[in-house]
């Protein structure tokens, strides 16, 4: 969360003073590059969890019909059909986690269109290890410099001058009329009394 320390450190002017506003909108600008929201944190969580529901499962099955299938050939071919099996599930499994680290990689760099971007970055290239995917930072970079437009920009958006609204009839600019006080409204409306 250091990025967000930094924002807040921008945003404290010379006198002290904290501007909430400033420091929110480049928050908002900045938290795809730095987070992944929520829903896609949980979503990519509960298919690593179902996966290694599925994995362990799969495990026990395997070690169970070894123990009870010693000689018998049907009982064999259907361990061997079921290590098969679980090789097929643990692939997928290494695809998604894949799949998901590149899709996240890409998310924190900006990325507009991940579907495209990921073309572009060939991921069948790249190689799943248990640090993550091999290399997938220096190609994403690579990309980014190369490729720039399919990436969200770094530099702030300029802020629209804000428009200043001027009272009817006073179309000089400068000041608006001053609203009368409740002073002045009394003393006219006891010089009309006085005059009716």
């Amino acid at each position: 969360m250091e990025w967000i320390k930094e924002i807040f450190s921008k945003h404290v002017g010379e006198d002290g003073k904290f501007d909430l506003d400033g420091a929110t909108k480049e928050i908002k600008s900045e938290f795809p590059k730095n987070a992944v929201p929520k829903a896609d944190f949980n979503d990519k969580s509960q298919k690593l969890k179902t996966a290694n529901e599925d994995l362990t499962a799969a495990n026990a099955l395997v070690e169970q019909l070894k123990a009870s299938t010693s000689g018998n050939e049907d009982l064999q071919k259907q361990i061997d059909d079921y290590k098969n099996q679980l090789e097929t599930v643990t692939a997928e499994r290494l695809a998604d986690r894949k799949n998901a680290a590149i899709e996240l990689a890409l998310t924190q760099a900006g990325a507009k269109n991940i579907t495209a971007v990921k073309a572009l970055l060939k991921a069948d290239e790249l190689e799943m290890t248990d640090e993550g995917v091999k290399g997938l930072d220096d190609k994403v970079a690579s990309l980014k410099k190369d490729e720039g437009y399919l990436f969200q920009s770094s530099d702030p958006a300029p802020q629209p001058k804000k428009k200043q609204f001027v009272a009817a009839g006073n179309t000089g600019g400068g000041e608006p009329p001053k609203e009368k006080s409740w002073k002045d409204n009394l003393a006219e409306n006891i010089a009309r009394t006085k005059n009716n």
